[in-house]
């Protein structure tokens, strides 16, 4: 067993940003997208036949826009953004510490331990590891910016004990080439 490795930083909003972005990518939003967008095309063609011309074509832009990406990420960046500015917690100096049994995260005002079993589900940006509490779309998460690690033998370190502890998570984008 290794020794636990820490990781310190400041969060940062585009950090909690692009973690919600991993987890919809990873837990599959855009499959329940383009579902939502599909449906919206048969409903128009259904209500085409019966010349409800109108309607059909609200409904075919309303489909094309529910499945576009950039939607997601709108609703989703205000809505964080509103969480930021409410809970100034979320912008306070932690650290974590990683060990072969889990996490414990500490705050100014906080302190939260989880074995790896809390997490069914991690993934892996350039930049974060994201450990999230479900496998749903929504739901809590636990976001480590790589950058809190002193040197790139911590992250390897970080990234075996999460291997080790939670099983093979996700990397996204999917690329197998970061040079961390």
């Amino acid at each position: 067993m290794s020794s636990p490795v820490v990781l310190r930083w400041t969060p940062e909003f585009h950090e909690l940003v692009d973690a919600f972005e991993a987890r919809r990518y990873a837990l599959g939003f855009r499959r329940r997208a383009w579902l939502v967008a599909w449906l919206c095309l048969v409903v128009a063609v259904v209500l085409m036949l019966y010349t409800l011309l109108i309607p059909a074509m609200v409904l075919v832009l309303g489909g094309l826009v529910v499945a576009m990406p950039a939607t997601g990420r709108v609703l989703a960046r205000r809505t964080l953004l509103g969480r930021w500015r409410a809970d100034p917690s979320l912008a306070a100096p932690a650290e974590a510490s990683v060990s072969g049994t889990g996490l414990t995260r500490r705050t100014q005002d906080d302190e939260t331990s989880w074995e790896w079993s809390a997490f069914p589900v991690w993934i892996e940006t350039p930049e974060l590891f994201v450990l999230s509490q479900s496998a749903q779309r929504y739901g809590a998460f636990i976001t480590l910016p790589k950058r809190g690690a002193e040197d790139s033998e911590d992250l390897a370190a970080v990234r075996d004990l999460m291997l080790a502890g939670m099983g093979v998570g996700l990397r996204w984008p999917r690329s197998d080439r970061w040079d961390e």
